[in-house]
């Protein structure tokens, strides 16, 4: 009877692994969305990244993977056979690709809150569960329409990635479209360029109010490493915040949830 189970077991998986047709998403956040809508079944696999980042991470973590979602594996996905294959902001240049195998492929990407609405609406259609992304949709609003701001509203912020040379977000990511639905001074838009950086010393001479830093850092590992922030009120007052970046910038149901958590920081 156990070597029944067990057999049973590896025929599932094999037909998991190697199922023909199917959706791969190559997107963090169309991911979720699917989970959200209750149409996982519909995915066949899904790029890498840290599933521990997404919700549901145990369910997501058991789906195929087909490498990297900045770089996925195009012979995974051939052999896959897929239906489509959903693209994000990192993963759009494998397109032209899987244009020469037949295989359909569609971009989807939030640059701001409105677009993220838009793709649930979308996949919602694609996949037979338009009513259920209505009340998704729905209900993201409500929560959007219940956070008030008037406590920050109008204060200076600015928010960049260590990683990458403090790159800030400006007005043409979806992060950016946050700090201004938050009503928010971002800073980034004093800046000049798609990706523009935010040096110490432009953030010495604004003296923001508050500081969001996306670092694998510890706060106390960065500040020794920037001990002139000490001088800014940001620093003074206890809002210098080690943000992870996925939290401002990836368009799932959870979003206004992160909203709303770092809105909690800001005002303690």
């Amino acid at each position: 009877m156990k070597m029944k189970k067990i057999i049973f077991a590896i025929f599932i998986t094999t037909n998991l692994l190697f199922a023909k047709g199917g959706i791969v998403v190559l997107d963090p956040s169309t991911i979720e969305i699917f989970f959200a809508l209750g149409a996982q079944d519909k995915i066949v696999a899904i790029s890498q990244t840290e599933t521990k980042t997404l919700y549901p991470a145990k369910e997501i973590e058991k789906l195929p993977s087909v490498g990297n979602y900045a770089k996925p594996n195009l012979e995974r996905i051939i052999e896959l056979e897929p239906d489509l294959v959903i693209t994000g902001l990192f993963s759009s240049s494998i397109s032209d690709e899987l244009k020469k195998f037949n295989i359909k492929s569609i971009n989807l990407r939030s640059l701001n809150i409105e677009g993220m609405y838009a793709n649930i609406a979308k996949i919602a259609k694609m996949v037979g569960r338009v009513k259920e992304g209505e009340k998704l949709i729905k209900k993201i609003k409500e929560k959007a329409n219940s956070l008030k701001f008037s406590k920050i509203k109008g204060k200076k912020v600015i928010f960049f990635a260590e990683f990458a040379n403090n790159m800030a977000f400006g007005k043409n990511s979806l992060t950016g479209k946050v700090l201004e639905f938050m009503q928010l001074e971002n800073l980034a838009l004093k800046l000049k360029g798609g990706r523009p950086i935010a040096s110490t010393e432009f953030i010495l001479q604004e003296n923001p109010d508050f500081i969001l830093v996306a670092s694998k850092m510890s706060l106390d590992e960065y500040i020794r490493n920037v001990p002139s922030f000490k001088h800014l009120k940001a620093y003074k007052n206890n809002k210098i915040f080690i943000l992870e970046v996925w939290k401002l910038g990836r368009g799932t149901p959870r979003l206004m949830n992160h909203i709303e958590e770092l809105y909690n920081k800001m005002i303690q």
